[in-house]
């Protein structure tokens, strides 16, 4: 997913820098110069999911004592993304749980969400499955600090 999400990214990159420009009102030369940032965060995250795995490790604990890491989704993971720079530090939160199989609930900054409500559909043409990310858009509606099903919340 996050391998086709980077060709989208990659390929679309001028229309999503254009949106971030209008609606948070940096220059375009700013949100242009995010495109490198953002496709190599995918890129880290894509070779990440195909790293993970779970394994037995030795300790210096005294006794009958095992350590373990299992690769396991830690659940909903809540984010919560400034009006500034939301097109490349989105896929810090998304990306992260997309590579470890978690599912991401996003709140973006009212003033300024059209990059993050765009990312949502991106995100369902690489198809990623319905429900995997929802994104939250009204400033009255939960916010995922408050969202007792969040096991981790991010601020991006």
């Amino acid at each position: 997913m996050l391998i086709r999400a980077y060709d989208l990214l990659k390929r679309r990159f001028e229309e999503l820098a254009e949106i971030e420009t209008v609606d948070m009102g940096a220059p375009i030369s700013k949100t242009r110069a995010t495109k490198q940032g953002a496709l190599r965060m995918i890129q880290f995250f894509a070779a990440l999911a195909l790293s993970i795995r779970g394994e037995t490790s030795e300790n210096g604990l005294p006794g009958d004592v095992t350590t373990m890491t299992l690769k396991a989704p830690a659940g909903v993971n809540g984010g919560i993304i400034p009006w500034n720079g939301s097109l490349s530090s989105v896929w810090c939160i998304v990306g992260a749980a997309t590579a470890t199989g978690c599912t991401t609930v996003l709140k973006p900054a009212t003033e300024a969400s059209l990059t993050v409500l765009y990312l949502a559909e991106i995100l369902l043409e690489i198809g990623l499955p319905l429900g995997v990310h929802r994104t939250i858009s009204i400033s009255s509606g939960p916010k995922p600090r408050d969202a007792r099903a969040a096991r981790k919340v991010s601020w991006s």
